[in-house]
């Protein structure tokens, strides 16, 4: 009956101007007691790495056998990313000294044979990690470093994006640059993604909204009030549009927004609260403030 109800609102919200095609939305049956604070969907959509409210660590979760898998007890849902092939995941280890200083360990774990790796070891600057391929790009302080998950080579130039002191960045080939689109006076940057070939960055700044610009910080185009925006191909992001009393978030919903044409639409119903969306190929996912994770089954 879920399907049904938010089939329905979701039609009447889109109408035909469709830039997503929905078949579905389903919400899953997690484990009992698993409250879901974020979610990062596989590329080939069989599987998501979840955090628990009540629990630290990282664990995925098996779509098909509904299973779950511990990655790390330590781990934090902040900034999880997964190859392309959905062998690795790339996730962070927090914790705080004697003097209360907060540090960051960069690991990635192969879901098959569960190995291990330390890509950056214990540090207070770790500022982004980008992925191309089986290439990890990192920017701690303002250094930058690349490794090859599986010890083969992406092709390409290596890319990164990474938030420094507030300022929105690019690293290629080793070399880091600030960009900063709205400029570098008090500014507060967040959430920068690339896309998935390489030459657009999305990015949202201060209190003014979401962006798209190229790897040099030209040709911007304002795509309006969107929370943490993801690419789902390279012409289309998705983000939250969400409202809070101050203290919660009493309203949101998960929206699809063409880079080019500024053409949106509302994937999910008034009905639900839908935050923080991960996308993949044929599926979106999205949680809750009640911890409920959905999937947005694409045609």
């Amino acid at each position: 009956m879920l399907v049904l109800i938010a089939a329905t609102a979701l039609t009447a919200a889109t109408g035909s101007a469709q830039l997503v095609n929905v078949e579905s939305i389903k919400k899953v049956d997690v484990p009992k007691g698993t409250l879901v604070n974020t979610a990062t969907i596989s590329p080939d959509g069989t599987y998501v790495v979840i955090s628990d409210v009540a629990h630290a660590g990282l664990a995925t979760f098996d779509f098909a056998t509904k299973k779950t898998a511990v990655i790390s007890t330590k781990a934090s849902g902040f900034g999880v990313r997964i190859t392309p092939d959905s062998r690795e995941v790339i996730y962070r280890e927090y914790s705080t000294d004697a003097d209360h200083l907060r540090w960051a360990t960069l690991k990635s774990k192969d879901v098959q044979t569960k190995k291990e790796q330390t890509l950056v070891a214990r540090t207070r600057d770790l500022n982004g990690v980008t992925l191309q391929g089986a290439r990890v790009n990192i920017v701690e302080g303002k250094r930058t470093l690349s490794k090859n998950l599986r010890g083969t080579a992406s092709a390409g130039a290596e890319v990164a994006v990474s938030i420094v002191n507030g300022q929105l960045c690019v690293s290629q080939n080793g070399k880091m640059r600030i960009i900063s689109p709205q400029g570098t006076r008090d500014a507060s940057y967040l959430w920068p993604e690339l896309s998935p070939d390489g030459r657009h960055i999305c990015y949202y700044h201060s209190d003014t909204g979401t962006y798209v610009c190229d790897l040099n910080g030209g040709n911007v185009k304002a795509l309006g009030y969107l929370h943490a925006a993801k690419w789902l191909d390279n012409n289309t992001v998705v983000g939250m549009r969400d409202y809070d009393n101050g203290y919660v978030i009493t309203k949101s919903a998960v929206v699809a927004k063409n880079v080019s044409t500024l053409r949106e639409q509302t994937l999910t119903p008034s009905s639900i609260v839908a935050t923080y969306p991960d996308a993949s190929a044929k599926k979106i996912s999205f949680v809750t403030p009640k911890g409920e994770l959905y999937l947005i089954n694409l045609k």
